[in-house]
């Protein structure tokens, strides 16, 4: 009996671990096939859902450890996980003016030049997981004159409004307002350079070149006429310079390659720029105006697949109980530019993080997070309130879809929300607590060839 027990002790290890490994086995399988059933489902709020046909719209749902990708194509959403190998630091890729511009590993700021306040340096740093890997510095040589006598230099927007990029491809326009004078253009980046911004030595070889020239001698900001560059966009493989032309809206385009200038879409609509805040002696906080305009920092959306760039516009006229905006979709094409859309939209007093829009098949889409207002919880950041991801579409300026993309994100925020002192407890907004909703993309299915037709008889 006492050898038998000996024998059983002594083998007892081997089933023991073989069990352990089932046990771990069973739950890593029961984990994996979870990782499909995240929520996310289309439901259909209002109108009818068949504009969604010949519509793919993708998007995903990330975090540190994971990224599920969906896609709704004719109506119908599919979703697919990517697990990491390893915890994947996540980026908010949504832009925020005066911050860097991130685009796919690399974030980049532009600043006036450290030789001359009339040029710029374009400065990338570039990231992996988080980790600064590389950078490089370009000098944009303009011919720029600045004849304010306010002793610091006036721009439209925050310099990076004026970075555009097709494929590996890197262009800059200054954002200048009626206070300069000289010639200006629209700059390729050639070369980067590994040097500081901050060095007094010109760089050993051109680092870029000018494509398209534009001529500001006629800018005069006590009469309010010239031209004023808002900044610059890309569209397919054209350029598309959101400016302001005697203090009116419009949009001119130009090849990306040859530099030449292709078609102009002026707008009636009025635009705003520093130079006009100054001269009310306000701010946007001030009394509504009575004559609606258009601010200058515009949101941008590209259909690159069919050479349409869509701006949105905050207009003057928003208030608390209800905001109002412009949404103007152009086509750029070899054969010039045509003003497709413009749609003069406003809703109730929802909160909206970046919206994305695209013009497709005479229909505006747009896709965008609302942040519930609504709300009594309390919550350390703003980003962290429950939030909807929903879809709309517009025939002309009326609404005829409404549908939500719902998901389980909220629920990560919910611990979040009964502490009211984030610093003392470290808490942090970063993807290895929060999943974050990706911007949404559209794209045509069978609209394609439409599309590139309405593009040749058209910016973000």
């Amino acid at each position: 009996m006492i050898n038998m027990l000996q024998r059983i002790r002594k083998h007892a290890a081997l089933p023991a671990a073989v069990l352990a490994v089932a046990v771990i086995a069973a739950i890593f399988v029961r984990l994996y096939g979870l990782k499909d059933r995240e929520t996310i489902e289309l439901h259909h709020l209002s109108g009818d859902p068949s504009v969604l046909a010949d519509l793919v719209i993708d998007g995903a749902v990330s975090d540190s450890y994971h990224r599920t990708a969906f896609t709704i194509e004719n109506g119908v959403l599919r979703k697919r996980t990517e697990l990491y190998e390893e915890p994947f630091y996540v980026q908010n890729v949504r832009y925020s003016p005066g911050a860097r511009l991130k685009r796919d590993d690399r974030e980049y700021e532009v600043h006036p030049s450290f030789l001359s306040g009339t040029d710029f340096e374009i400065v990338y740093y570039e990231y992996r997981n988080r980790h600064h890997v590389g950078g490089g510095t370009a000098k944009i040589d303009t011919g720029l004159s600045y004849a304010s006598s306010n002793e610091y230099y006036t721009f439209t927007n925050a310099q990076e409004y004026g970075l555009a990029f097709i494929g590996d491809r890197i262009f800059y326009a200054p954002p200048t307002t009626l206070d300069y004078k000289g010639t200006s253009g629209i700059y390729e980046v050639t070369k980067f350079h590994a040097r500081s911004r901050l060095s007094i030595e010109q760089p050993p070889e051109q680092e870029s070149r000018l494509l398209a020239e534009l001529d500001l001698n006629g800018n005069s900001a006590e009469r309010r006429e010239g031209l004023e560059i808002l900044g610059l966009e890309a569209a397919g493989d054209k350029l598309a310079l959101v400016v302001l032309l005697d203090g009116k809206l419009a949009v001119r385009g130009y090849d990306s390659d040859s530099g030449q200038m292709i078609g102009e879409v002026r707008l009636d609509e009025k635009g705003r720029a520093p130079a006009m805040a100054e001269a009310s002696g306000g701010s946007e906080t001030e009394a509504v105006p009575s004559e609606e305009i258009y601010y200058e920092g515009y949101g941008a959306s590209a259909d690159d697949d069919i050479g349409v760039l869509n701006l949105k516009f905050r207009s003057s006229l928003t208030t608390n109980e209800k905001r109002r905006m412009m949404v103007v979709s152009v086509a750029l094409s070899d054969d010039g530019l045509r003003l497709l859309n413009k749609a003069k939209l406003s809703r109730g007093d929802e909160e909206y993080g970046d919206a994305q829009y695209s013009y497709r098949n005479g229909m505006l889409y747009e896709a965008g997070v609302v942040f519930d207002q609504n709300s009594d919880q309390y919550y350390a950041y703003d980003v962290l309130k429950p939030k909807r991801l929903l879809i709309r579409a517009y025939e002309g300026e009326r609404l005829v879809y409404e549908g939500e993309i719902r998901s389980d994100v909220n629920d990560d925020s919910v611990q979040s929300s009964y502490i009211h002192d984030a610093y003392a407890y470290g808490l942090t907004y970063d993807g290895t607590r929060f999943r974050m909703l990706e911007p949404v993309r559209f794209a045509g299915i069978n609209g394609e060839e439409e599309g590139r037709h309405a593009a040749a008889d058209r910016h973000s």
